[in-house]
């Protein structure tokens, strides 16, 4: 039985509709791309979000969002040495990003580097401007001694470093076994700051990828 030609055509209209695509391409920014990759990420699509990705490195050669969101993409795997490279390559396409250095001190510390991890974030604090400007990165906030403008930022500890690392990396799996949860931390009287999840989802369960640094 032979199907009538606009019978056919909306058929085929329909499953076009339908189906799902990706839209990035040659006639999209990597601007836009890299925003679209991290909506992928963040909606647990690492699959789609890594086809964009490597999308925008393929028309845009050393593009450091594109390295970056692809080293988080490594981390949330347990490739903590591969997402490692890939943010030293990050950083040398853009040195001025302190989130990219957060999440290399974040690696670091994924590999018991605790003194390369402890330096990367004491940089990564420096280059944001200050702790609350750096958990923000992370997608933590920081509630720490306030600090006044006159005083210029507040900068931290060696210990509220490892405090701020634990947080993030915690919630990131290792090789062979999901990391444990952050460690204890000490309450405002106690000298450490305390570091909270931001935003209104801060304890709703949302996906532990989003707690590293993602380049837009």
């Amino acid at each position: 039985m032979r199907i009538p030609g606009i019978v056919s055509c909306a058929l085929l209209l329909s499953f076009w509709i339908a189906t799902p695509r990706v839209a990035h391409g040659a006639s999209s920014s990597p601007l836009r791309d890299c925003e679209l990759g991290v909506i992928y990420a963040l909606n647990a699509d690492s699959a789609a979000a890594e086809s964009v990705f490597m999308s925008v490195l393929s028309r845009s050669p050393g593009n450091p969002c594109a390295y970056n969101n692809l080293g988080n993409l490594h981390l949330q795997k347990g490739r903590v040495q591969v997402a490692l490279r890939l943010y030293h390559l990050a950083e040398q396409g853009d040195s001025t990003d302190a989130g990219i250095v957060l999440n290399e001190a974040t690696a670091e510390l994924m590999q018991h580097n605790d003194e390369a991890a402890a330096e990367r974030a004491a940089v990564g604090v420096r280059m944001a401007g200050g702790p609350s400007q750096a958990a923000s990165l992370l997608g933590l906030t920081y509630y720490g001694p306030p600090s006044s403008k006159e005083a210029g930022p507040t900068y931290l500890s060696k210990e509220e470093i490892e405090a701020l690392l634990r947080e993030t990396a915690g919630r990131v799996p290792t090789d062979s076994t999901r990391a444990q949860t952050s460690a204890p931390k000490k309450d405002k009287k106690g000298g450490i700051p305390v570091w909270r999840r931001a935003g209104p989802r801060a304890n709703d369960g949302t996906p532990q990828i989003a707690l590293t640094y993602w380049k837009r």
